[in-house]
């Protein structure tokens, strides 16, 4: 679905046009993937819930700052992740996608 890597940060949210196998048109309507940044913001939200739970169990309730800089430093770590999550959460819930593979499309290994 996406043409570079997850570690690209400056095009890891790209996506390909049509699938490169099927020809699935992946842009459903223009727009639609704005939807995908409330799926984004829940993750990130269930990340630094978790965060801060680890940083306080695990480092004995520290400071304020210690918190906020851990916390940040994995919501940052990940937004790549998150960021490619919520469009193909979006696509396959909103998106109206059935995947039917039909053998004879794709390239024999």
């Amino acid at each position: 679905m996406f043409t570079n890597s997850w570690i690209s940060l400056q095009y890891g949210r790209r996506a390909n046009v049509n699938c490169p196998v099927c020809g699935l048109r992946f842009e459903v309507e223009p727009g639609f993937y704005e939807g995908g940044l409330y799926f984004n913001y829940a993750m990130n939200v269930a990340i630094l819930l978790i965060s801060g739970l680890a940083v306080n169990i695990l480092l004995n309730d520290p400071n304020q700052w210690v918190y906020f800089g851990i916390s940040a430093s994995v919501v940052l770590l990940l937004v790549s992740v998150t960021s490619r999550l919520s469009k193909s959460m979006m696509l396959h819930i909103f998106g109206g996608v059935k995947f039917e593979p039909d053998p004879s499309k794709y390239p024999k290994k």
